[in-house]
């Protein structure tokens, strides 16, 4: 059987300022499940956890558009599949940008920057491409 919350490495304090910085969107839900770890290995306090090991999520537009171009850039088969009408690859796309921010770009920037550079990739990203998804 497991350990009563009063048996717990984490105080109810340091979890309830893990859930605000959660809920305020200062971390990701990986960021928490990280800040989470350290804390209970370490008994540090969360908010120091997140600014020392750079926890913190990325919420910037134009950060997540450069992910995201870079992204679309690398994986140009999946884009002419997803504008093909292939809509299962979007989240591949999603999983792509979150690896390459390290799980801190904030998913709901990820998913409407990726809806606007893959629905009109000419008008959105300043470049014309053909129907496959190609540079011209």
């Amino acid at each position: 059987m497991g350990k009563g919350i009063s048996e717990s490495p984490v105080s109810p304090e340091r979890l309830a300022k893990i859930i605000s910085l959660m809920a305020n969107q200062i971390i990701t839900t990986s960021g928490a499940k990280a800040t989470l770890t350290i804390s209970t290995n370490t008994g540090r306090d969360p908010e120091e956890i997140v600014a020392t090991e750079g926890l913190r999520q990325i919420s910037d537009t134009s950060t997540i558009e450069r992910a995201v171009s870079e992204v679309i850039e690398k994986n140009r088969e999946n884009v002419a599949k997803y504008r093909a009408g292939n809509e299962g690859v979007f989240n591949f796309f999603v999983g792509q940008v979150m690896r390459a921010t390290r799980g801190q770009a904030n998913p709901q920037i990820v998913n409407e920057v990726l809806q606007r550079l893959l629905a009109s990739p000419a008008e959105a990203q300043g470049k014309p491409f053909d129907t496959q998804g190609k540079p011209k």
